[in-house]
């Protein structure tokens, strides 16, 4: 009997640690973004540029820069390059779970991780593994013009 039980309760044991084990660490990662709180214009405040190779990994303040996303699911990055036409950088956009998709004119096509979002911040990580992993840091523009 003694051993039924034991039996009986290590076969418990293993099948929660199997269960566990399935279970996924990263819930925020998978989670779906609410399109409508990613709409707006947001000023890049920040950027974690880390080369995986690790020779050029650094981070560095870089408000000069705006993302605007609109409600019909178009979208700009201003400036783009200092010397190229605004124009030329608009884009549309979409939500699928947790990613920002973006479409260029030409078909380029980018997926961004939404980190983090909420009224006023906006995180995204483009993760172009194994050579570049960039970590973007918004605030939302309070101004009146877009």
């Amino acid at each position: 009997m003694e051993k039924k039980y034991f039996i009986g309760l290590m076969a418990l044991i293993m099948g929660m640690f199997v269960l566990a084990s399935c279970s996924s660490d990263d819930d925020d990662e998978t989670a779906n973004v609410d399109r409508a709180s990613l709409v707006g214009k947001w000023i890049n405040t920040k950027v974690e540029h880390d080369d995986r190779d690790g020779h050029d990994s650094h981070t560095y303040n870089d408000s000069y820069r705006y993302l605007l996303l609109e409600n019909d699911g178009t979208g700009k990055v201003s400036p783009y390059n200092l010397f190229e036409d605004e124009k030329r950088n608009g884009f549309s956009w979409s939500v699928s779970k947790n990613k920002l998709i973006t479409v260029e004119p030409d078909g380029d096509r980018e997926e961004y991780i939404v980190v983090k979002v909420t009224a006023n911040e906006l995180i995204l990580r483009w993760d172009d593994s194994p050579y570049l992993i960039e970590t973007h840091t918004f605030k939302r523009y309070e101004g009146t013009n877009n």
